[in-house]
């Protein structure tokens, strides 16, 4: 009977420390992507601005937002990428990026961006690292692009380069972790350190019967 309350003493210990060591690690932040493009789109999650990533979301009706999120891993530097291309002789892409959740922000900080913001590079040549400026569209150019709604009204039209020919354009931004913050650490909830110091009370309590000398 001892043994058998040893051995759960110890399995109950265990499991509450590693509880509670995930616990205090463990965050989690998500990126949603709403998009509006002429004509269609496909979004990749990569940890290099140079390398395609992996896809996370597409759509091909630039009348309807196509909103979409993606859970961020581990704290590192990730990049959304947007390979937008047109079919016909007008393009454009209407976006709003937002990190929802702990350990994320965008390069100024903040935890949504617009398109129309310069910190959305692109270029008419792939994810290649090197990206310039985006063109920014006068919506005005075409009335239909008016009749798009779902995103920040803020937001504006843009492309890489020329946005009137049939091309692609490949679109990045950039997403950083927080850093680290410097502090005491993390004191685990009083009922969770109360059960920990019952499982080690009767770690000390239990000890095994001698044996016996013939």
């Amino acid at each position: 009977m001892h043994h058998f309350v040893r051995r759960f003493a110890v399995k109950t210990t265990l499991a509450l420390a590693a509880t509670l060591a995930f616990a205090s690690a463990a965050s989690s932040a998500t990126l949603t992507t709403k998009l509006a493009v002429d004509n269609g789109f496909t979004a990749y999650l990569s940890t290099s601005n140079s390398t395609i990533g992996t896809q996370f979301t597409a759509g091909h009706d630039w009348t309807t937002v196509a909103t979409s999120a993606v859970e961020l891993g581990a704290a590192q530097q990730y990049f959304l990428q947007i390979a937008a291309y047109d079919d016909a002789d007008l393009a454009g892409l209407l976006g709003e990026f937002s990190l929802t959740g702990t350990g994320y922000h965008f390069a100024d900080g903040s935890k949504k961006v617009l398109s129309g913001s310069s910190l959305l590079t692109g270029n008419n040549d792939g994810f290649t690292g090197n990206y310039t400026a985006l063109t920014t569209i006068d919506p005005r150019n075409t009335t239909q692009w008016n009749a798009v709604s779902g995103i920040d009204p803020n937001a504006q039209w843009v492309w890489a380069r020329w946005y009137d020919f049939d091309n692609t354009s490949f679109i990045s931004l950039e997403i950083l972790a927080d850093a680290p913050v410097a502090g005491p650490l993390e004191v685990p909830e009083p009922a969770s350190l109360a059960l920990v110091a019952l499982g080690l009370l009767a770690l000390s309590r239990v000890r095994p019967k001698s044996k016996q000398n013939d």
